[in-house]
C-alpha cells in the first residue's frame, strides 16, 4: 500500500524536499532575534505542535503551528 504524506514532506523528480511558502501571523521574539509578522519564510518540516522554518536570512526557527499560514 503506498503511504500518504503531507504536502510539507513532499519531494520533487529530483529527490530533494520541496519547502512550501508561509506567512508568519503573529511576531517571534527570541534571544536570537525576531520573526516579524507578515513575513514569508518556508517550511522545512513539521515537528509536534510545531514547524520548523526558514526565513529570507537562511537563519532556522521553531513556530507554532497556529502562527503559520500557508501561501
Amino acid at each position: 500500500m503506498a503511504s500518504k504524506t503531507s504536502n510539507i514532506d513532499t519531494v520533487n523528480k529530483s529527490n530533494t524536499p520541496v519547502s512550501i511558502k508561509a506567512k508568519v501571523l503573529q511576531t517571534v521574539t527570541t534571544v536570537n532575534g525576531t520573526l516579524y509578522e507578515n513575513e514569508i519564510v518556508r517550511i522545512d518540516r513539521s515537528e509536534n505542535n510545531h514547524y520548523r522554518v526558514k526565513d529570507s536570512m537562511g537563519r532556522i526557527w521553531f513556530v507554532d503551528k497556529k502562527n503559520i499560514k500557508k501561501i
